[in-house]
């Protein structure tokens, strides 16, 4: 106790530095580490009214597969986007491709539309090239939440 006596200044400030250093572990604590929740936070209200159904889905790859050019259809929704991967026949041209891209929109609702981006992967598995010949596969057609069309780019 003699030693607190003496030294009464050097106590009290180490105990409010402690005290303070505790108060902001605490709040970076708030910060950094969100008590439970959704990882996306609050981005991803409203998504329960505009998820597709699974009949919406089925209509949509049946659709798809109705046609000769394409092999298969596989659908993800990872947050605010639904990604399609469309595997079509060899020899099918981007321009028929694309407008596989446009069926999806024939099945979606206006409000899906304008809340969600829509990524459609293309590729054409068992694709064999003669000697300097490129593929136009894999490519993606993309659709902003706000764009009324898709855009396309190659992916390699």
């Amino acid at each position: 106790m003699d030693f607190l006596k003496k030294n009464k200044v050097y106590a009290i400030g180490i105990i409010v530095f402690l005290i303070a250093l505790v108060a902001i572990v605490i709040a970076l604590w708030d910060i950094l580490i969100p008590s439970g929740g959704s990882v996306y936070g609050n981005r991803l209200e409203g998504i329960e009214e505009n998820v597709p159904s699974d009949t919406v889905i089925n209509e949509i790859k049946n659709d798809l597969k109705s046609n000769t050019h394409v092999k298969e259809v596989e659908y993800t929704i990872s947050g605010k986007i639904l990604n399609f991967v469309i595997d079509v026949e060899v020899g099918t041209d981007k321009v028929s491709s694309v407008s596989f891209a446009n069926k999806i929109l024939e099945h979606l609702t206006e409000g899906q539309k304008s809340y969600f981006d829509i990524q459609v992967y293309f590729t054409c598995k068992g694709e064999e090239l003669a000697e300097g010949e490129e593929s136009i596969y894999p490519f993606v057609a993309y659709k902003h939440r706000t764009a009324t069309v898709f855009t396309t780019t190659n992916t390699d």
